[in-house]
């Protein structure tokens, strides 16, 4: 396995916090799992792909508090 390959598997398997700004139907995460569906304010653990792309539509956003730190395996 080469360097790309394990940034990119580190990055696949990151989990992300985040909270929900509006209502998700359930969908299938990058892990195959099915998440929610999720309602307005819900907080969930996702892979960061996921995550990434509810962010970036401003359907969720992160939630950077220390105390909800995951610790990566």
């Amino acid at each position: 396995m080469n360097n790309l390959d394990s940034i990119s598997r580190i990055i696949r398997s990151k989990m992300i916090i985040i909270r929900f700004l509006e209502s998700t139907d359930q969908f299938m995460g990058v892990d195959m799992a099915k998440y929610g569906p999720f309602i307005k304010e819900d907080v969930a653990i996702l892979p960061f792909e996921n995550a990434r792309s509810l962010i970036e539509r401003k359907v969720a956003v992160e939630i950077n508090d220390l105390r909800f730190h995951i610790k990566e395996t």
